[in-house]
């Protein structure tokens, strides 16, 4: 019975350390695009305009 509980305990555990990870991961590229965005419009502000 105990066995069955830390099975289902580390299950759980895995599966929310997983859907934090994918969470942190989309965030990160979220933030990646946005960062990318306002480089490339700097850019080519920079380009169009120097």
């Amino acid at each position: 019975m105990a066995d069955q509980l830390l099975t289902a305990a580390m299950v759980h555990v895995f599966a929310l350390a997983g859907f934090l990870a994918g969470i942190a991961t989309l965030w990160a590229i979220s933030r990646a695009c946005r960062a990318a965005r306002a480089w490339l419009r700097w850019c080519w502000r920079r380009c169009a305009h120097g």
